[in-house]
Order: C-alpha cells, then structure tokens, then sequence
C-alpha cells in the first residue's frame, strides 16, 4: 500500500512538474479579462521561479539566460532604487521596488521550465483558443451590438469580454506573432494565416490604437524577417502575397466603413491633415500635452526623477495650469491636492519621468539587448524563437502608446513574455522541445 501510495505521488509530481508551465500561463491567459484571479498562477509561477534560482545559485547550475534575464530586471529596477530618495510618494516607490522580485521570479521560471521540455503543442493549442473566444467575443458585440451580454462599445472600441478595461487589441497584439510563428512551426500553416487574420480583425474593431501600431509594425518587419531567414520568394507568390494583403485591406475598409471604428480611424489620423501640435494632442486624445510634460518633468528631474510609479503626483506641479487632466486629490492625508494624469501612457517616458536620466539609460539598455536577441534568433532561424522575440516588441514598441507600465498588470504581462522569449531563444531551447512533442 505503502509503495503503491508513494508510487502515486511521483507520478502525479511528475505530471506536474512536465505540465505546469503550459497550464499556468494558460491560466494566466483565460483570467485576464476577469481581473484578480490572473494573480493565482502569477504567484505559483513566482514562488516556483525564486526557488529555483535560489536552487541554481546554490548549486552553482543557473541555466543559460539568467544572466541575460538579470540584465533585464537591472534595467529597470537599478533606476527605481535609485529615484527613491526623492519619491513624491515613497511608499509607491518602495511598494514597486519589493514586488519586482516576484515578477522576476515568474520570468526566471518560465525560462526554466520551457529551457527543460515545454508542452509547445498543448500551450499553443490553448493560447489559440482563449484568444479565439478573446476575439470572437469582440466579433459578436460588433456585429450585433443590441444583441450580446457586453456592456456597450465606447468611442469605436469592441472589447468584448474586456469591456470596461479597453486592453483587448493591446493583449493580442503580442499573441498574435506567437501563436503565427508556433503553429508555422510545427508545420500548422493554414491555422497560422487563419488565426493571425482572424485576431488582426478583433484587434482592428477593438480600438486600442496601440495594437494598430504594434500590427503595423509587425508587418512592416516581416518582409526582412522573411528575407534574413534565407526564405527565397518566386514572383508568383509574392504577387499571390501582395493580391491577398490588398484584398484583405480593401474588405477591411469596406467592413468598417460607415461603424464607429471608422471614425475612430478617421479622428485618430486627424493629424495628417493639418499637422501641428494642436491636432496631434486632440487626436492623440490628449497625450501631446501628457508626453511633453513627461519630458518635462525628467529634464527638470535629471539625476533620478520623480520616483517611479508617482507620475500622477507629479503632473499638477509641471503641467500647464489649464491642463484638463488636473484633478482635486481624493486623499485628504496627501500633502499632494492634486492628481494629474495617471501615467505618461509611453514607456520610455515613463521611466524619464520616473527616474530621470537612469531610466532612460535602462530602458534602452533592454531595447539594445533585444535587438540583439532579433539577430539571433534570425541568423539561427529559429522560428519560434522569432515568435517570442517578436511578441516582446509588440508588446513594448518604443514608440508604442502604452499602459502604466509601473503597474502591477502590465509588469506582469512583461515577465511573462520575456520569460518566454528567453526560454524560446537559441538551439537549447527548442531541441528539447522538439523532442517532448515527438514523444508525445
């Protein structure tokens, strides 16, 4: 009995130990748009992380890319320490500072565990999936927008079951290259073309100008992409290519003429048609006068900011005084009386701001490391590797509007991507891949 009960508990370890990365970011995945529950896998995966690189520096035995995974995270978290002398708040600071481990750890353990054998297949298959319902939800409250259980769509964004937190476009942008690239990988290709068009069109509808950014963007690398990997092109393809690509954009156009998106579309390009920076903060929606005083803000703060995560503390004393976003301070017990926009809604900015001209430095310190992650997973064509690498980018284009990235959500959102990228990148990371789904 003894033996039989002991013999239970080494199968179901196993099990889990060859499974739960894909289910814990799987996980992690399906409660993004719940909202407090995505925490619950994101503490199982730090917890594990941290004890196994306290197991590896003990041992002298931490996998390839901790070095690399530590230069990340003293990017960003060097510059914090260092503002936080002369924090606003400094409790918002030091609450920043004393959580980032834990994100780390969630990176360092999905590196690990994807570095050991990652489930590639079954991860991918529920990646697809979730997003699939993501975007199919987005497709309902477009196409029948009296006719579904979501909240009504705002100013031309189609969240879906994101409703309320306008993140749906932004979250599948950095899926999107990911589940391409996997599934082309694995030999999957007309599930790769149909998902990729499939989510582009959730994110077009959902309105999150950032993700239109990030899709150009995408688009606009995969040419070299295509071209540095070896991949030679015939001129019948690359014309049945181009037909396709101006046959999808003209039935875009047509599918959202005359529908709010459209003049979601029309008010954000509004620039183009009498450039200046009038027009460009009213069709930015404002961040013309939020990024300028950003900048503001960290040339008059040099050496280490205004503390990181204090933007909104900061604005009122450098915006101008009939800036809208100045707002009466709810806290009573703040010597702040006013608040200001909550967040530069740019990460290079965010980190000027926040911790002067270190975080500048920092942030693109990682921008330099993840150019040079594109190279490599290019020159060694590894596939999915370029996946991972890619969603990093989508995810935070320097030139991209952003989320608070001092906040919890979108730090945890990093780590997980890059995690994955450094799991992805190289040929140790994808032999063992290969092999576990051959067995399997």
């Amino acid at each position: 009995m003894n033996t039989k009960t002991s013999f239970t508990k080494k199968s179901i370890k196993n099990w889990w130990v060859e499974n739960d990365s894909w289910i814990l970011v799987a996980l992690y995945f399906f409660s993004l748009p719940i909202g407090k529950t995505l925490w619950l896998p994101l503490i199982v995966m730090s917890l594990t992380g941290i004890y196994l690189f306290c197991k590896g520096l003990y041992e002298r035995s931490l996998i390839d890319g901790s070095r690399n995974l530590l230069m990340v995270a003293a990017c960003f978290f060097i510059p914090a320490l260092m503002s936080l002398p002369d924090s606003l708040v400094q409790s918002r600071t030091l609450n920043y500072l004393s959580t980032y481990p834990l994100f780390i750890g969630v990176g360092y353990f999905l590196m690990f565990r994807v570095k050991a054998g990652f489930r590639l297949d079954k991860f991918l298959h529920a990646l697809a999936f979730i997003s699939f319902i993501w975007a199919s939800s987005s497709y309902w409250q477009f196409f029948l927008p009296n006719d579904n259980p979501f909240p009504p769509a705002s100013g031309g964004r189609y969240q879906g079951v994101f409703s309320g937190y306008w993140v749906l476009g932004y979250v599948l942008a950095a899926v999107i290259p990911f589940v391409s690239f996997g599934f082309w990988h694995q030999g999957k290709r007309p599930l790769s073309i149909f998902l990729t068009v499939f989510l582009v069109g959730a994110c077009l509808i959902s309105g999150n100008r950032a993700s239109w950014l990030s899709l150009l963007f995408m688009f606009s690398a995969l040419p070299f992409i295509t071209m540095l990997c070896g991949y030679r092109l015939r001129l019948k393809q690359l014309g049945l290519t181009a037909f396709v690509l101006i046959a999808i954009a003209m039935f875009s156009s047509s599918f959202i003429e005359g529908t709010s998106v459209k003049n979601r579309i029309d008010y954000t390009l509004g620039f183009f048609k009498n450039p200046s920076f009038e027009s460009f903060d009213r069709s930015s929606g404002g961040r013309g006068e939020i990024w300028s005083t950003a900048i503001v803000i960290g040339n008059q703060n040099p050496i280490n900011g205004i503390g990181v995560d204090n933007f909104r503390y900061a604005y009122p004393y450098y915006a101008p005084v009939d800036s809208p976003f100045r707002f009466p301070n709810s806290d009573r017990s703040s010597q702040h009386k006013y608040t200001g926009a909550m967040y530069p809604h740019q990460l290079v900015l965010q980190q000027f701001a926040g911790a002067g001209w270190p975080g500048l430095i920092g942030v693109g310190l990682f921008y330099l490391l993840l150019i040079q992650l594109s190279w490599l997973v290019l020159k060694s064509r590894n596939i999915i590797g370029i996946g991972a690498v890619l969603a990093v980018w989508m995810g935070f284009l320097p030139f991209n509007t952003h989320l608070n990235f001092h906040g919890g959500w979108l730090t945890a959102n990093f780590w997980v991507w890059v995690g994955l990228m450094f799991g992805f990148i190289g040929k140790s990371s994808c032999e063992p891949v290969l092999k576990n789904e051959n067995k399997h």
